[in-house]
């Protein structure tokens, strides 16, 4: 276990000077011999892996660990303190990523918000642990950031978490704008809908578009373009779905699609490019 009142190590290197001793202290409420073992186990797991999110969305990647200062039965209370830190990592970070789990629970348990600090897969394991608490405080787990042994910030984390991150979750905007990507998929049977992969971030964006509007899009199947239009965005502001007003197809930024056949003259067997996605579509 690392004493933070001493040298801080990081990444196994003493660096000099005092960093105030942090701690996080846990509660899972239930009187003696009552609280379930399970879980109490799958909360401390899911906020351990709070934590490591709240790194990764930090520096990168997480490699810090927490060990153990106390821990108490009956009612669970454990105190968590930061037990050997990755090599980006300090303790301020560590005394943030506890200021950051706290401050976006309290956020989650007033109203409906995204905290800030947590990248998607920490909203996701946020609603999965709150999911298992109740929705009174008495059934809730109590959270405590300590410097120094003085309670800096506390909140309890209940059941009104889950439900507050999800309705935001859900939350969807529409407004005017554009998204880049490739044309991969068509579908003109019952609806007529196409899908787009971004450019940014690899997600596939449904395209609306109209019987008018066919041709064109069939055309630029395959192809790098810009469709534009009423977009909807999900709470994180990534782009869902759009409905097509315009659609432009755009040059390739590396190797153009027509290239395909000149990398491998077999591949196409002689067809265009275009023609050769179009056949591999109508095939599937």
């Amino acid at each position: 276990m690392m004493d933070l009142d001493g040298p801080c190590r990081k990444g196994g290197v003493g660096v000099a000077g005092r960093i105030p001793h942090i701690e996080l202290k846990v509660m899972i409420p239930g009187e003696g011999g009552t609280t379930d073992a399970r879980r109490s186990f799958t909360l401390l797991e899911r906020l351990m892996t709070l934590l490591a999110q709240l790194e990764a969305g930090a520096l990168g990647s997480a490699g810090s660990t927490w060990g153990i200062e106390r821990l108490q039965l009956g009612s669970v209370m454990t105190v968590l303190t930061p037990n050997r830190l990755a090599e980006d990592a300090t303790g301020d970070l560590m005394a943030d990523l506890a200021e950051w789990a706290i401050s976006g629970f309290s956020a989650t348990e007033e109203g409906e918000s995204l905290p800030e600090h947590w990248p998607p897969a920490a909203i996701d394991t946020g609603v999965e642990l709150s999911k298992q608490l109740g929705l009174l405080e008495s059934d809730g787990m109590t959270l405590e950031l300590l410097t120094d042994g003085r309670t800096r910030r506390r909140v309890v984390v209940t059941r009104r978490s889950a439900d507050n991150l999800q309705k935001v979750v859900r939350r969807r905007r529409t407004s005017i704008g554009s998204v880049i990507g490739r044309l991969e998929s068509i579908t003109v049977h019952n609806t007529l809908k196409a899908g787009l992969w971004t450019e940014r971030g690899g997600r596939r964006v449904e395209v609306g578009f109209t019987r008018e509007q066919k041709e064109s899009v069939q055309h630029a199947l395959g192809k790098r373009v810009e469709i534009s239009g009423m977009l909807t965005r999900d709470a994180r502001d990534r782009a869902i779905s759009i409905k097509m007003r315009r659609i432009e197809q755009l040059p390739e930024q590396h190797l153009p699609l027509e290239g395909i056949a000149g990398a491998d003259p077999d591949l196409t067997g002689g067809l265009e490019a275009a023609e050769h996605v179009r056949r591999l579509h109508d095939a599937s």
